[in-house]
Formats: structure tokens, sequence, C-alpha cells
């Protein structure tokens, strides 16, 4: 996945960059420019809805999204969330855009999967990346702060004045920077921990 988020990037040179990574899906490559002219590309290896999971994937508004991996709960979320609605396509990727029209930023979470995705919605974004950071994902910035979201590195690399890696259990928005989503139960055991270990400590004091 590529995305450009600002305005002026030439959508050729756009596209050229995005295979750079043509060998991670060979199976096909489209590009589309949103309303607020943000460019997304995308290179897919077809897993599932060989037919109509063509990426970038439009959501039910105005919300575009591109998506790299693996949603394995998707048809959970479709009943617990959407059993009424009419999706475009059979993928497990558009759940993701649904979502986050219906949640905002509140959902990343509720994914159970391997991923790494970026929706544009007008001005608005969120980008994210899995909890161990099983699907790569890079972000840089370039000098006139356009924000790229790249899953290699080469991509982006000489286009941004500063890239560094996306963390894993992170999303991130204009609104909020970085968010970290995941808090498995045992950092909260970590953390009461280390509480112990400073009172034992000040006790001995």
């Amino acid at each position: 996945i590529l995305a450009v988020i600002g305005k002026g990037k030439d959508e050729k040179l756009v596209a050229q960059l995005s295979k750079r990574m043509s060998h991670r899906g060979p199976d096909e490559s489209d590009i589309h420019v949103t309303e607020s002219g943000h460019i997304l590309a995308h290179e897919r290896l077809s897993i599932i809805d060989l037919h109509s999971g063509k990426q970038p994937i439009q959501g039910s508004g105005s919300a575009w999204m591109i998506h790299n991996g693996e949603i394995y709960n998707y048809q959970l979320l479709k009943q617990a969330y959407f059993a009424h609605d009419t999706f475009r396509t059979k993928s497990d990727s558009e759940i993701i855009v649904r979502l986050y029209e219906k949640f905002k930023y509140d959902f990343v979470d509720k994914l159970d999967g391997d991923f790494a995705f970026v929706v544009v919605d007008g001005d608005d974004f969120i980008a994210g990346r899995d909890p161990l950071g099983v699907k790569p994902l890079y972000y840089g910035v370039d000098e006139r702060g356009r924000t790229y979201f790249a899953s290699e590195m080469k991509a982006i690399a000489d286009q941004c004045k500063t890239f560094s890696t996306f963390p894993p259990g992170h999303y991130y928005t204009p609104e909020t920077g970085f968010v970290k989503y995941y808090r498995p139960k045992y950092e909260d055991l970590q953390s009461e921990a280390v509480a112990v270990d400073y009172t034992a400590i000040r006790e001995g004091l």
C-alpha cells in the first residue's frame, strides 16, 4: 500500500513509486485520487474476493481505504454492526472503512488480524498497524509537509525529508497523533509489579 496525504503530488509519479512494491502484489495495481487531492495506491495479491476486492475501496460515503493483510473476524464484525447493510465487495478489507464510518477512530482494537491500512475521508485520515507488526508500514513527511505511508521504505525514502517505522499496535490521525490502541492485560500486570517494587524500595529506606 502507498498513501500520499497532501495536495499537489503527481499521480503518475505516485504510480511509479507504488510499482517499486509490485512484487508484494503481482495480481493487480490501482490508484485513486480523492476529491481533496490525496492519493491512494495499491499493489494487490488476491486472497479473499478475487473478483470484486480491488483496492482502493470506497466505503458507503466519501471515505476510501487501502489495506495490506487479513482481517480474520470480518464476518463477525459484519454481523455485529452491519447485519442489514450492503457491502460493495466480499473482501475482508472493506470492513475497515465501514468501521471508520461508524466509529470514526475508535475501531482499530475491534480488528483481529494482521494488517496495515490507511483510510482517507476528505482531509481526515487514519493509518493503523496490527499489534505485533506482522504487516510492515512506514511513514514520512516531505519538504512540502505531505505525509506518506507505505509498505516498504524504498517507495518513499527518496520523497521524504524524514521517515521512520510505523509503531505496531498504534494508529495515527491528524487530530490525535499516534495512539496506542493495543493494551494487553500483561502490561497492566507489569505496571502493577513495578509499582509494588517501588513501594518495597521506599518501605526499605
